[in-house]
């Protein structure tokens, strides 16, 4: 379930390789087509789409309920574990203001640093919640350390701004009576858990979808690779012939008009044809005298040689 994560790990690892010349042939198409197949595994499946953490949960239940976070104020009570994956989860968002309040203030401002943000102490809550579009909360308490009481202190004299509370807490540290005040909404791991598992449910019957993907491209990339010694020679041919080509065809025109043009052609495609058969017969009868069997019959196959009696 952590698809991005790890086609991230694999590309830096790939580019890391190449950097430090690990990367061959036979590596660079491996690596190569796995991004290929993430990218289009990502693109045309909903495999990574939808939170299955908690902590990501918590951001699209918000975005779910009060829209965009960009220009939002946000507080996250709390910077443990869980505080820190919610930060995580902030990145690329666009608050307008993060501010982070913990007992400890230390550990405050080293997760407000990560977040470009504000480190408040513990004793200023009420401020934090005042100023605030959302809060969600990650502590450690095993008591409330929110409830209607001082929530509704807090939000006096901005009644009608919305505020949105999410509780990640285990267990929960926001009483569940500040649902009763206005314009206040309080959500608990019970919905960021649902939201979890439809999700992976969700990402579940994509799982086919993603597979038959990788199946395709499986399949094209036996197919090149069975075409790669193929190539070679085509391409080595397809090189030579030309050479040939070429010189029996400065050849003629050095011949200017001294020789009738009938003539020149028939001595110069006389000229190419030979040079061209000249290796394959050398080749062919050097293999008939060795009793060399695999290679009159391959030359059969490719130049579609029928038997006298076929």
């Amino acid at each position: 379930m952590g698809e991005d994560q790890i086609q991230h790990q694999t590309k830096d690892a790939f580019a890391a390789a190449q950097t430090e010349g690990h990367v061959g042939k036979v590596l660079y198409s491996l690596f190569n087509n796995a991004i290929i197949v993430g990218k289009r595994v990502r693109t045309e499946t909903d495999l990574n789409k939808g939170a299955v953490s908690v902590g990501y949960a918590a951001i699209e239940l918000a975005q779910e309920k009060i829209g965009a976070l960009e220009g939002k104020d946000i507080a996250i009570i709390g910077a443990g574990d869980m505080a820190g994956v919610i930060a995580k989860n902030l990145a690329g968002k666009g608050p307008k203001t993060v501010i982070v309040s913990n007992r400890t203030f230390q550990r405050a401002q080293e997760l407000a640093k990560e977040l470009e943000g504000i480190a408040i102490g513990f004793d200023r809550l009420q401020e934090i919640i005042h100023k605030s579009d959302l809060v969600l909360v990650a502590t450690s308490a095993k008591h409330d350390i929110l409830d209607k009481e001082n929530v509704w202190e807090a939000i006096k004299g901005r009644e009608d701004k919305p505020l949105l509370i999410i509780d990640v807490s285990v267990p929960t540290n926001v009483n569940e009576n500040v649902n009763e005040l206005p314009n206040v909404s309080l959500h608990t791991m019970a919905s960021l858990d649902s939201i979890a598992a439809e999700n992976v449910a969700r990402r579940m019957k994509e799982i086919a979808r993603a597979e038959r993907i990788i199946q395709e491209e499986l399949k094209r990339v036996e197919e090149e690779e069975k075409l790669s010694d193929a190539d070679l020679v085509i391409r080595k041919m397809s090189l030579d012939y030309e050479e040939i080509r070429i010189k029996e065809v400065n050849k003629a025109l050095r011949c200017g008009e001294s020789i009738d043009q009938e003539v020149l052609l028939d001595d110069l495609t006389h000229s190419i044809v030979s040079r061209i058969c000249a290796d394959i017969i050398k080749n062919l009868r050097k293999a008939a005298m060795n009793g060399d069997r695999e290679v009159i019959e391959a030359a059969k196959i490719i130049f579609d040689v029928k038997n006298d009696n076929e």
